[in-house]
């Protein structure tokens, strides 16, 4: 190929991406590349055929679907026209769907709700089943397998304040993270993590790992900080998972888009890559999940008045109460005095509680959330005041 009738290609193929939506741009950049090699290595006037219709995509089915240990079976169907087909605003939802689940012994068709959502209702999920998922969609049939491996454990959580910029000039408290994954088996395992934030499971923060790096029995896998950090205030509950190989590639991908790492079209059309096969994206999995609460306390704010503290501080509906505790010397603990069970009903108005009878002098506190199941938060930093 001369040299003038290559600029001429190249011209041309320019001109073709920057007038072509994303996927014509990716196939055109193969022909680019054949190209371009083809006159490094001097073939005569050869272009290689590239046999790919992009017009072939067409509408994708987005199938999301997991078992739970001791659940039922949760499926969600829906469409996408767009290559980022889980982000899509408006999906349109899969309403006549079979869908089936099989635990290797007996079989369940699930019941449709809404939103293209399908749940089972008899077979739960058990430690060391493989499970199946069968749909059939217009005499399509979709199918992935899944097995259930025993939890996770979490070694060690440990938090720590530290001072965060609120992105308006000022700062909050705020928390790292260090987990401790333990590995009894020195297996090659995988792992699934979700958050789960003031009741809300934030599914675009949800992280898979693998530790390769992790090869002798009992050793941890150590994550600093992982992914996000927590503010105060906040009821927190981590969860983990050991995963499959599939649904580790779903989620390492699926995470690598999120955070514009890569692109949706990176790997495949059909991305991430999906364990119900070709022409689709989505997951199905078993897992066990083993969850970590990590609360946080709220901060305080007072205000000294006439022998009292006005002591103010936000309040949070999954707490129930809040432990306040006092002292006339800064180091206050939980072995100093205490205000016990200050019930969220009591300051959800007003953010405010308020510590009376008190003589001149300088107090010192820190405050703890409590949750329904007892759980409680660490201590707040300290706050002080000055009653005169």
């Amino acid at each position: 190929m001369r040299k003038e009738e290559a600029l001429l290609v190249l011209f041309q193929a320019f001109n073709s991406i920057l007038n072509s939506n994303y996927m014509n741009k990716l196939f055109i950049l193969i022909a680019l590349a054949i190209t371009i090699n083809s006159c490094r290595k001097g073939l005569q006037e050869e272009l290689v055929p590239l046999d790919l219709n992009v017009n072939d995509i067409g509408t994708i089915t987005v199938i999301d679907a997991k078992i739970e240990k001791d659940s039922a079976t949760w499926v969600q169907i829906s469409y996408s026209q767009d290559i980022n087909a889980l982000f899509s605003p408006n999906p349109v939802y899969e309403a006549n769907a079979i869908v089936e689940i099989n635990d290797g012994n007996i079989s369940e068709q699930l019941v449709y709700f809404q939103n293209g959502t399908y749940k089972g209702s008899n077979i739960l999920g058990q430690v060391g089943s493989t499970y199946t998922i069968n749909i059939t969609i217009s005499g399509v049939n979709y199918s992935a397998s899944s097995i259930m491996n025993a939890p996770a454990t979490m070694r060690d959580i440990t938090s720590n304040y530290y001072i965060n910029n609120d992105g308006k000039g000022g700062t909050v408290n705020a928390y790292s993270e260090n987990w401790v994954v333990n590995d009894p088996s020195a297996d090659r395992n995988r792992y699934l993590f979700e958050w789960y934030t003031n009741g809300v499971h934030n599914t675009r923060i949800d992280w898979a790992i693998d530790d390769n790096r992790v090869v002798n029995a009992n050793e941890g896998l150590s994550l600093f900080n992982p992914q996000r950090d927590i503010y105060e205030n906040e009821h927190t509950y981590f969860r983990v998972s050991e995963i499959d190989k599939t649904t580790y590639d779903y989620f390492n991908m699926y995470e690598k888009i999120v955070r514009g790492i890569a692109s949706a079209g990176d790997q495949t059309p059909y991305n991430p890559v999906s364990s119900f096969g070709i022409g689709t994206i989505g997951n199905f999995r078993a897992v066990a999940f083993t969850s970590y609460p990590v609360h946080t306390p709220p901060s305080l704010n007072i205000l000294p008045e006439q022998d009292q503290n006005q002591i103010n501080f936000a309040s949070n509906n999954l707490y129930v109460s809040y432990n306040l505790y006092w002292s006339n010397s800064p180091n206050v603990s939980v072995n100093s005095n205490l205000i016990g069970n200050i019930s969220y009903s009591t300051v959800e108005a007003t953010n405010t509680f308020i510590h009376d009878g008190l003589s001149s002098g300088t107090y010192y506190y820190k405050i703890e959330a409590e949750d329904s199941n007892g759980i409680k938060s660490k201590l707040s930093q300290t706050a002080s005041a000055i009653v005169n």
